[in-house]
């Protein structure tokens, strides 16, 4: 059995390696960096690798949901602080904000680790 910890700490994990392949294709688009790429394509790789860790002990449904929710959050902030990216209008904002309730809400209850 896990602790609800451990599972936090792998999705955030996952998450951070997915924003990294996400910044690194990013920099590749705009400035052909073959070392952007080259970090893209290894941090999709190293991705897949925690996302198959985690199913070890995780159903899909959990993980999903849970890595889906972190990953928007954390890339929504991070694009911000370092491309200076913005959501575009209050509707947007409201998505961003359902989003963090509803991963609150996910993490209510049970959850079934193995």
């Amino acid at each position: 059995m896990i602790s609800n910890l451990f599972f936090f700490f792998q999705i955030l994990f996952a998450s951070i390696i997915e924003f990294l392949g996400d910044a690194s294709f990013k920099i590749y688009s705009r400035m052909h960096s073959h070392w952007a790429l080259i970090t893209g394509i290894i941090s999709y790789i190293l991705l897949i690798y925690m996302l198959i860790e985690i199913l070890k002990y995780s159903n899909v449904m959990q993980m999903n949901i849970q890595w889906d929710a972190l990953s928007v959050i954390l890339e929504t902030l991070f694009a911000y602080i370092l491309f200076r990216e913005t959501l575009s209008g209050y509707p947007q904002y409201i998505g961003f904000f359902m989003i963090i309730t509803g991963l609150i809400v996910m993490n209510m209850g049970t959850h079934s680790y193995k």
